[in-house]
């Protein structure tokens, strides 16, 4: 018997992303639900007198794009700011700054995707001083994990020559003992904002229906919002702090989400983690519940590990190849904590996260982090039991050893994975690492292989959004900065990588059985492009254009000339 659907969508090529990955011809709609997916002739049955047909006339169909790992808090804040990612040089950089203060009287001055070559350039407080000795100046940097700050900005949020490293963080000093400017990782960014005015709730959820739309645009209808909680409430404005929490709420209770959103809780204070910050937000309730869990969860806990190689705060095995001696060091522990006395900090509080509940999601870059982050998760699940907790290892695709990785696999973990950030890293990090551990960066063929669940994201922060487009292209070629493939044996193919940004997505996010592929019995979440993948060199793919944006069941994103 054939119920008469509200919408029935014809004349289109559907990739349904299901486990046999089918291809069907229209899909019929009720209630936000997929109620059908076949031939057209079959999901004709369900059209009534008030079913509105939708013809697609010939488009593409994949299931709603999830971003498994992303700042969007931070990013949209970040849209309002100097776009540092536009000028390739110091005095680039200082002719835009002075151009933006001539009509831009603002008490902060903030720059963001500031570039690693502008800091290797030897960009420091002094630069900005010569174009803004008055107005604080923060340039944040394309990772968010760094920033340089001119003597304004330090003055008023009180750093100087006696100010320490915090945990985590450094704070860069000349010879004499003043700082550069320079500040390394969260901690550190803390520091450099905290004589900033914080936002409020309010100020926050308008900035998040923005992002939201921006999304829509490009095809998202799921995100993790990686990193939002008291940690962060110094930060920027506090944009990924408390008040953030309480601005996605007041979202979802005014039926204003267009993307589906699962958060990743940050606890910590001034951006420093520990065992009584976590045990204190666990007791107090400080974690939020959800009403709605279909478009709005809490249940990731969201850690840092390490760095980045770049800042040379990657914790690794090995030293850094341009920096002897160094080999970085974890998040945890006070400035002068010794390698065990963090390994047991870093215990203490994923063992905390573990039996609370909840789903481990922890930054690590390094193989060194990787290992001990690993090693403190099996430890907990073998003392403590759990079916199903999909901890989840951010980054750990990008210098993680292979038995590290197996292990993953092997213990149902997942790995959250940036493809696109390959292009900028592969050549660079020969240097940073050495030619050998560089060489196997990012295998995603071997780690699929190996049986490892990689869930794919942007991470996007700050700077130029690359979305999941540039990511499948990144993924199947492996392209580096020059454009020639780097290791291409490493290379997946393409409905390996469609299913890392949809269905694996919606599974790291608990949610597989209602979203991520195309299917009856689902939500209907799916966007419609202006060409078929399939059909086109893979060198084409971020040519692709979205047209539609469907969140259950509701259009949320539609090209004009398509209306």
């Amino acid at each position: 018997m054939y119920i008469q659907a509200e919408q029935i969508y014809t004349n289109c090529v559907i990739a349904m992303v299901d486990p046999a990955f089918s291809f069907a011809e229209a899909m019929a709609v009720s209630g936000g639900m997929i109620t059908a997916v076949g031939d057209e002739k079959d999901i004709r049955n369900y059209q009534g007198p008030e079913t509105e047909v939708v013809d697609l006339k010939g488009a593409f169909v994949l299931p709603g794009i999830s971003d498994a790992h992303l700042h969007a808090s931070d990013y949209v804040h970040n849209l309002d700011h100097l776009p540092c990612d536009r000028y390739g040089t110091i005095e680039e950089l200082k002719k835009a700054i002075t151009e933006q203060l001539t009509w831009d009287k603002t008490d902060w001055l903030i720059g963001n995707g500031l570039l690693q070559e502008v800091l290797d350039e030897g960009l420091s407080c002094r630069d900005l001083d010569e174009v803004a000795s008055d107005v604080p100046v923060v340039l944040v940097m394309w990772h968010g994990h760094g920033c340089v700050a001119n003597s304004a900005a330090m003055r008023q949020s009180g750093i100087n020559s006696d100010t320490p490293d915090p945990p985590g963080g450094i704070v860069r000093k000349n010879p004499d003992g003043t700082p550069t400017g320079v500040m390394e990782e969260a901690s550190a960014l803390q520091l450099v904002f905290a004589g900033m005015k914080p936002l409020t709730a309010d100020e926050i959820a308008v900035k998040l229906k923005r992002m939201q739309g921006i999304m829509n645009r490009m095809g998202y209808t799921a995100y993790t919002e990686s990193t939002v909680g008291p940690a962060n409430n110094m930060r920027e404005g506090g944009a990924s702090g408390e008040e953030c929490l309480k601005a996605y709420q007041k979202l979802l209770l005014n039926h204003e989400l267009t993307c589906r959103v699962s958060v990743g809780f940050y606890s910590g204070r001034g951006g420093k983690q520990s065992y009584e910050y976590l045990k204190e937000d666990v007791e107090s309730g400080a974690i939020p519940k959800s009403v709605d869990e279909d478009w709005l969860s809490f249940h990731m806990l969201k850690f840092f590990c390490d760095g980045v190689e770049t800042s040379h705060t990657a914790w690794m095995k090995q030293e850094y190849g341009d920096d002897p001696g160094n080999s970085g060091r974890s998040c945890f522990g006070d400035v002068d904590a010794s390698d065990s006395e963090q390994v047991e900090e870093l215990r203490r509080i994923l063992k905390l996260a573990h039996d609370s509940g909840y789903q481990i999601g922890i930054h690590t870059v390094g193989n060194r982090a990787v290992h001990e982050a690993l090693e403190a998760i099996l430890a907990a699940q073998k003392e403590n039991p759990r079916n199903n907790c999909r901890h989840c290892l951010i980054h750990a695709e990008e210098f993680g050893d292979p038995e590290d990785m197996k292990r993953c696999s092997e213990n149902g973990l997942v790995v959250s994975a940036q493809p696109q950030l390959g292009a900028s890293m592969f050549l660079r990090d020969e240097q940073a690492i050495g030619q050998e551990l560089s060489s196997r960066t990012m295998p995603l063929r071997a780690l699929i292989d190996d049986g490892v669940i990689l869930c794919g994201g942007s991470d996007s922060i700050a700077g130029e959004f690359h979305g999941w487009l540039e990511g499948i292209r990144s993924a199947v070629l492996r392209e580096a900065s020059d454009g020639k493939p780097y290791h291409p044996e490493y290379c997946i193919t393409l409905q390996e990588a469609i299913r890392m940004f949809t269905i694996n997505g919606a599974y790291q996010e608990f949610a597989e059985k209602k979203r991520g592929s195309i299917e009856a019995g689902k939500f209907a979440d799916f966007i419609v492009l202006d060409r078929n993948l399939f059909e086109i060199p893979p060198e084409r793919i971020t040519d692709a254009k979205v047209i539609r944006t469907v969140v259950g069941g509701k259009t949320v994103y539609q090209e004009l000339q398509q209306a």
